[in-house]
This record gives C-alpha cells, structure tokens and sequence, in this order.
C-alpha cells in the first residue's frame, strides 16, 4: 500500500502538465509542482469522450500499426472496434475514427529529447525550456536526457496496463508489441487470436530491443525507494519494462530495488490483504505484466513478506491512532455522570446500555468499539485499583498508629485487640477505617505483635548478655584469687581441693562464684592445677640443670630464698678466665623462667622432696611393722623348753639372740618389747591370737 500523495500546492489545471517522450518516441507527462512523472495522460488533459471511453471495460494496444483491444475483465481480445466505444465516438460526433486519433488530437504539444517543442502533426517549435521561462533547472530544461538508468516512475499504474496504450499511442518504429494474457481467448476467435497475431508470444516480426541507451531518471512516490529517484533533474520519464514503450510483459530493466518496488505496486493495485496467503496471491497477480520485474519466487516472496509486514505496521498504526480518537468519546460514555456502565461490565453490556449513542457510532464496526472500550475500562479499572490501595494503605497505617496507643504485650490475643479497636472513639470517627477488611486488620495486628514480640527478644537479649558479663567478672575474680593462692605457695600442683578450699570458703569472690552458670570454683580449681603442671613439665628441665651444674640440691629445709640464690647468675661461680664457660651459664640463666614462674617450680620441687621423705617414713614404718610380726613368729618356734610370756624381756633375750628375726630388729629395742608385748597379750586371748597374727601381716 503506497504512502499517500504529496499535497497539491495549487489547484490542478492543465497547465502544470507538461508532455515529453522518451528516446523510443514514447510519450509521458510531466507535473511542474509534484515533480512526478506518469505515463497515464492526465485527466486534466484528456477531453470529455476520453474520459467516457475510460468507463468501458475495453483497453487499446498496438501491434506494429493496427490496434486491437483487449477486455479488462473478460481477457478478450478483438482487432475490431467494439460496440460500446463504438457508440460513444458516435455520442460525441465524428471526425475521429478510433480512441487513438481522439487522443492525438487532444494532446497537447510535445516536448522533444532535445527540449524542442512539437505539436502533434507539426514542426518543432522552440525549446521547451525557452517556453517554460528559461528557469535553469526548471521542468522544460534539455536535460531529461541524462545518461542514468530510471526506476518506475510513481505515477506509474500496474494494475491495468493495458490503459497505458488507451492514450498513448506506440511509435511504429519501435517494433511489435505483446498482447496482454489472455488475448486471443475472447469468443469468435480460434485458438490463434485474429489473422496474424499469436495468443501468447510476440507478433510475427517481433525482434527484441537492446538495451535502451538513454533513459530518463524519476522521482518515485513516497511508498518507493527514494534513494533512486533524481528529482532535481526535470521531467524525468517512467522507465519501460523492457526499455522500449508499449510492451508489458517483457523482463524489467531497472535495478533490482525499482523491480521490487513494481512489485510492491502491483500488489497495491490487485488490493492485496494482509490475510492473504502466498499462493492465493499469486493466483490474483500472476497474469500481470509486472509480476515477471521480480525474476525468481524467491524475491517475488521476500516483496510479498515486506509488502504485508509494511502493511500490518500501517493498520497498527492507523488502529492506534482512531483508538486514541475514540477513547475520550468512550471514556465520557463510561465515567459520564449520567453513565449506568459499570467497570464489570462486559462489551454487550455496555453496547446495550449505549449502542444508541452517537459516540457509540463513531466506531467503524464492532471490534473498534471493543477495543476502545476495553481501552477505556482498563484505565478505569486500573484508577479504581489505585484507589483502593491507597485507601487500604491509608487505613492500615491508621490501625497501626491505634494499636501502638494500646497497652500490648506479647501475650495479647487477637480478639482482645479486635474488641479494643472496634470500642475506640478513633474507629468509631473513622469513615473509611469502618469499611476496613478484617484481613487487612489481621495482617496489621500480626506485623504489631512482631514488633513487640522482637522488642521483647531484644529485651531479653541484652538482660542475657548482662547476666553472662556479671558471670564472667565473677570468674575472672576468682581466678585472680587463685593466681594470689599461688604466688603465696599455697596453690600447687600437689594441693588438693580440700586444702584450697578452707583458704576460699570465707572469700566474697568465691561466694559470688558458687552457684552461677558455666564453670564451677572447683573445675576453675583443677584448671590452675593443670597450668602449672604445664608450667613445671616445661621449665623443671632447665631449673634441674642448673641445679645439677651447681652441685645443689633442694631438701625439705630449703626455703625458697636459697633456692633462688642457686639460680641466680653469679660470676664468683664460674672462673674468670674460661669466658666460654660464662657464655653457657648466661645461656643457662637465660633460660631459667621468671620470678613467679621460678617460685611455681621451687613449690613443686619441695613438695616433691616432702612426699619423697614422707613416702620413704611409711616404707620404713611398714617393714619395721613386718619385721615386728616375723620376731612373734619366732617366738612360737622356741620350743625346748617354749618361752614363758609372763617372764620379762630381758630374761628371754638370751634365748632370742640366736633368731634372725632379732638381729633384724636388734638396735630397735622399742620394736622388740613390742613384739615381746603383742606375743603376751595374744597368748592371754588364746584363740583370738591367730587372727590377730595374721590380720597384722596385711
């Protein structure tokens, strides 16, 4: 569908109308304002009984100096004059025989390549230019003859080809010319057309033409490429098929976008819709001279595409523009004060409530009316929407400000809150806070409790890490006062807890501890102990060492103030000329531990002196009491004469010497009387004897 003519910048007479031919004698016209080129005369030109041959299906073609003529509708074909324009040259008088001569008459003077002019049956006159003005550049300038090859010219008619020769007759030097499709096929006709032509090919005689070497540039109408037109260039001539005039159905000599655009204006003429598929396209167009200026299908279908997308984008766009024409007259229809259209409506609905209207008629048919009332409902729907939203928001942020002037906790209950709400003087005053959905009031209600509920779990969370700091204080409290147990000698590795604890009972720091969270006095008690176990397995090497090297040694009377003295570097130790030796014993020194730590490893040395001692005091109490027991034994294996146990020790010792249970215990007196002793006391108990004997042996 070609874009709509250029407007007419004065009113068309036929004086902006200039005729000229082309190099093949072929005659064109030529408007002076739109800068346009046809090949059709005018109508401003043709008289009165041209334009009522136009009314007559009949369309006039030339074969060499005959004319024949070819029925648009009905494709027959007849050398004859047929009656209907027969009868019109007769309505308009005589004189001129054939539609042909009634054009040649009527035709005004022609405009040579040269720019001469020349009425029809006369001699050139003077350029054309000279008659147009002499303006440089105008219309009538010699120029049309340009060297360039020309695209169709716009004004150019597809659809009916066979008019085109109506009015112009073709110069006999040319050569013969096609008959239109389906000439020949006409009733009173054999399958051979009229003596002499052939239905379907080119006359007998027909040679074709070269290449025309001269042709004349256009300028194309708005719906073709323009990028080929030249329309500074003045009366330029519409571009043959084949480069020679009059021949319809011969191969398209211009470039390939003029070929295209043909095709494009074929389509135009034949009405093709954008419902139209390919094939019944073709059936519509494939007897038209122009679907051959397109040589493959595959072009001719590319153009088909375009043509149809062109033509789509074109109903959209004229959709869109009546939609927006239509949309107020329906919008008042719809929002009117007097309107009983409500949003929910359907389109019968609202075409029954006002199909009447005149608004209502301004639609074209059914489906605009839809669409613009669908437009115009969305809209509504849309605006009523909002409202609704804001409304809710509006009463939401309400409800939330009154809840927030109840007294709330988070063990407030829903239909508490609810019958507080609806007995506030707040929701009673308010319109629309009334209209407000119980969800709506729900969700509120919900999004309050968890902002107390959070409010509360924050609470509770700093209430909990102030716990757990007052907690860690008081351990740190007492670990300090462990430390100062330790520094004292008090607390070591061999302490037990029994010990520590009558030292810490009577402290506040203990008693801040007893009964808190996390660890206990006694598991931080064993966590000392186990630090200085640490810390003595890890400096108790060196300290040895040094101790070793020193000849020294700790005992149980040593204090702690020797034993650091020991330790100490000292250079009356060492001799002043070994300088090697003084180097290793600073090494030594240096890695000795600190003062604390050096009191840590003094209390444990000492305590392992002490139970040294103590372990070696219960060794000796135990063998001198086995001992003991053996010399009783002995005495039972005296036998000749047995011992008396009422006689005194000193008068039995004369028979004991001789008994290496004695000699074991002879420097002890006190552990023989003992044994003397236990030896009496069990024989005055008789049986009991046995059992004690043996019970003292464990």
């Amino acid at each position: 569908m070609s874009a709509p003519p250029p407007p007419q910048l004065a009113p068309p007479s036929a004086s902006v109308w200039v005729e000229y031919r082309n190099p093949q004698g072929r005659p064109y016209w030529y408007h002076t304002i739109d800068k346009r080129s046809v090949w059709d005369k005018p109508v401003e030109l043709k008289t009165p009984r041209e334009r009522a041959l136009d009314s007559t299906p009949w369309r006039e073609y030339k074969s060499g100096d005959r004319s024949y003529y070819v029925h648009a509708e009905t494709k027959q074909s007849t050398w004859t004059l047929p009656p209907e324009v027969k009868q019109l040259l007769e309505q308009f008088g005589g004189g001129e025989s054939t539609p042909s001569a009634a054009a040649a008459a009527a035709a005004p003077p022609l405009v040579g390549p040269n720019g001469s002019v020349t009425p029809h049956g006369g001699t050139p006159s003077l350029p054309a230019a000279a008659r147009m003005g002499g303006a440089s550049g105008g219309p009538g300038m010699a120029s049309p003859m340009a060297h360039v090859a020309s695209p169709l010219a716009p004004g150019f008619s597809a659809a009916s080809p066979m008019h085109h020769q109506q009015h112009h007759p073709i110069d006999p030097a040319a050569g013969p010319v096609r008959p239109p499709p389906g000439y020949g096929a006409g009733p009173g006709y054999g399958p051979g057309g009229p003596a002499g032509v052939r239905p379907h090919g080119p006359p007998p005689g027909f040679s074709p033409p070269g290449p025309a070497s001269t042709t004349m540039p256009v300028r194309p109408s708005p719906g073709f490429d323009a990028g080929h037109a030249r329309s500074h260039q003045p009366a330029p001539a519409p571009a043959a098929l084949d480069g020679r005039p009059g021949r319809p159905g011969g191969p398209f000599r211009g470039d390939q976008n003029s070929a295209e655009a043909a095709f494009i204006s074929l389509l135009e003429q034949k009405k093709v819709d954008v419902d139209w598929t390919w094939e019944v396209t073709m059936r519509a167009i494939i007897t038209e001279p122009l679907y051959k200026a397109l040589k493959t299908i595959a072009e001719r279908k590319n153009a088909f595409a375009k043509y149809i997308e062109r033509l789509k984008r074109q109903r959209a766009e004229e959709r869109a523009q009546r939609l927006e024409q239509l949309r107020p007259v329906f919008r008042a229809m719809v929002t009117g004060k007097d309107s009983r259209v409500k949003p929910y409506h359907s389109f019968a609905t609202f075409k029954k409530l006002c199909g009447h209207q005149p608004g209502f008629r301004e639609a074209r048919d059914d489906d605009e009316a839809r669409a613009a009332y669908d437009a115009v409902i969305r809209e509504v729907q849309e605006a009523e929407a909002a409202s609704q939203r804001e409304i809710r928001h509006r009463n939401m942020d309400m409800l939330m400000s009154l809840l927030k002037t109840f007294e709330a906790d988070v063990l407030t209950r829903w239909r508490d809150a609810h019958r507080t709400v609806l007995e506030s003087d707040e929701y009673a005053q308010d319109a629309h806070l009334k209209t407000m959905d119980v969800a709506d009031m729900l969700i509120v209600f919900d999004e309050h409790m968890n902002g107390i509920e959070k409010e509360a779990t924050e609470a509770q969370r700093r209430q909990e890490a102030a716990q757990r700091r007052k907690e860690r204080k008081n351990r740190d409290e007492y670990k300090k006062l462990l430390v100062e147990l330790k520094e004292r000698g008090e607390l070591t590795t061999r302490s037990t807890w029994g010990q520590v604890f009558d030292k810490v009972k009577d402290d506040g720091r203990f008693l801040r501890l007893v009964g808190q969270a996390g660890s206990s006095p006694l598991d931080l008690f064993h966590d000392m102990v186990d630090d200085l176990d640490r810390l003595v397995e890890r400096h108790i090497g060196a300290v040895q060492a040094q101790l070793a090297k020193t000849g020294n040694e700790v005992k149980q009377t040593t204090t702690y103030d020797e034993f650091a003295s020991w330790l100490a570097p000292s250079g009356a130790r060492s001799p002043p000329s070994s300088s090697s030796s003084s180097s290793s014993a600073a090494a030594a020194a240096s890695s000795l531990p600190g003062e604390a730590d050096l009191r840590v490893v003094f209390h444990h040395l000492h305590a392992t002196v002490m139970q040294r001692l103590a372990d070696e005091r219960r060794r000796a109490e135990r063998r001198r009491r086995h001992a003991i027991d053996d010399l009783r034994y002995a005495f039972k294996k005296i036998d000749a004469p047995p011992l008396d146990v009422d006689a005194p020790l000193d008068e039995v010792l004369p028979r004991l010497a001789d008994l290496k249970e004695y000699r074991q215990l002879e420097g002890d007196r006190e552990a023989v009387e003992v044994a003397w002793d236990r030896e009496g006391q069990g024989a005055a108990r008789g049986g009991d004897d046995e059992s004690e004997e043996e019970e003292g042996q464990v």
